[in-house]
């Protein structure tokens, strides 16, 4: 399985290159999320939930656990993916002084 660090999946993003899916829970995804991502919980994930396999895939979480779990499925639906685990996750996207989108609690 191949994995992309967050620096790299900026320049991918800023150019509109990969489809970024978001594997958290609904609950964490509300509180903030990288704006350019989709969920889709990791419980629910499947090739046919995917907007787009056109593009290379990046699939993040929190910290990178979720994300390989979710690669791992994908690729099981369809060995020929282009998809990748973000390493770190979120957390390392942060980390790195990318923005998020925060969401105000209730």
């Amino acid at each position: 399985m191949k994995t992309m660090k967050v620096e790299e999946l900026k320049k991918h993003l800023d150019k509109d290159e990969v489809l970024l899916v978001d594997v958290r829970e609904p609950a964490e995804y509300k509180t903030e999320c990288i704006e350019e991502a989709c969920l889709i919980p990791l419980g629910e994930i499947s090739l046919e939930k995917l907007p787009s396999k056109r593009m290379p895939i990046v699939v993040h979480c929190r910290s990178g656990k979720r994300s390989v779990e979710a690669c791992a499925k994908l690729l099981g639906e369809d060995p020929a993916l282009e998809i990748y685990s973000l390493e770190g996750g979120i957390l390392a996207w942060q980390q790195a002084g990318f923005k998020v989108k925060k969401f105000p609690s209730k």
